[in-house]
């Protein structure tokens, strides 16, 4: 599941409004520093929680695992998924967009994954 949430997580941040990485970088700078942007962004997190979870709980079904662990794992996956998100956003802040974020993220998940 984890190449879908991928995907998913890369079209939501594509359709984000930064036209070009020194935009992101300049928007992702201020999002740190703002506590009422960083409280919106949290808010956008969670609803982007409850779009993606329902979806990969039935990938999870598709595949045989019961209703209850699918919902459960479902959710366990998306959290960990935007909380790397998170990570790889903040690493690549950190090094001026030196690195791809989508490596970065990748990284992450790695690091949880192993």
């Amino acid at each position: 599941p984890w190449e879908a949430v991928r995907a998913a997580l890369l079209a939501l941040r594509q359709g984000e409004d930064a036209s070009s990485d020194a935009t992101a970088l300049a928007l992702g700078r201020m999002l740190q520093s703002s506590p009422t942007l960083r409280a919106r962004h949290l808010e956008k997190q969670l609803a982007w929680r409850e779009l993606l979870v329902p979806e990969l709980a039935a990938r999870l079904r598709a595949t045989g695992v019961s209703d209850p662990a699918a919902q459960r794992r479902a959710t366990a996956i998306i959290a960990t998924a935007v909380v790397c998100l998170d990570t790889a956003s903040e690493a690549w802040l950190a090094l001026d967009g030196a690195a791809s974020l989508e490596d970065l993220w990748d990284e992450a998940v790695a690091a949880v994954r192993d």
